[in-house]
């Protein structure tokens, strides 16, 4: 059983291989490049979703949060199919796999879009971009393509702009 196990495992990875599947990160750079030609759809999904609450004149009530994912597909809170259609045109427009907003007690809003992901919870890597401050336990590096990750959870930010930043989060 073991073997048999073992040989369907071997078989998936091989075709996962042959298919070019890869989880190598994309690099800074590439993620670089990719902000600066597309920067009017990263400020989109931020506008969208950080000042929608003040559009609408919401009460912000502190810890709230906006997930809008695209595989699987799902929305917390739940969002129109209008709007989650045009997120998810906007999301295939930079490669995104989706977006997760939390909101501040001062109604600050801090947005990552999930770029790139590995690994199964509790034991993953993310490649992302943030808007936001950087919380205390995030490490400013000047580059995320060499950091050494080890056994513990660690978060990093490679400033690029306007409150952008690149992110790397590893889970072991």
């Amino acid at each position: 059983m073991t073997k048999c196990i073992l040989g369907v495992v071997g078989i998936l990875a091989l075709a996962f291989h042959l298919a070019g599947f890869d989880n190598t990160p994309p690099s800074d750079q590439q993620m670089i490049d990719l902000f600066q030609t597309q920067r009017p759809v990263f400020e989109e999904i931020r506008a969208r979703i950080c000042e929608k609450a003040e559009r609408d004149g919401e009460e912000t009530v502190v810890g709230r949060s906006q997930v809008i994912m695209m595989d699987p597909e799902w929305a917390d809170p739940l969002v129109s199919d209008a709007e989650r259609d045009h997120f998810y045109a906007l999301f295939e427009m930079i490669d995104a796999k989706g977006v997760q907003a939390i909101f501040s007690a001062n109604n600050e809003c801090e947005l990552w879009i999930e770029y790139w992901s590995v690994g199964w919870v509790g034991a993953a890597d993310y490649k992302k971009f943030v808007f936001g401050a950087p919380d205390q336990t995030d490490q400013i590096v000047d580059s995320l393509d060499d950091v050494q990750m080890g056994s513990e959870i660690v978060f990093f930010r490679r400033k690029l702009e306007g409150g952008w930043w690149l992110a790397l989060d590893h889970w072991p």
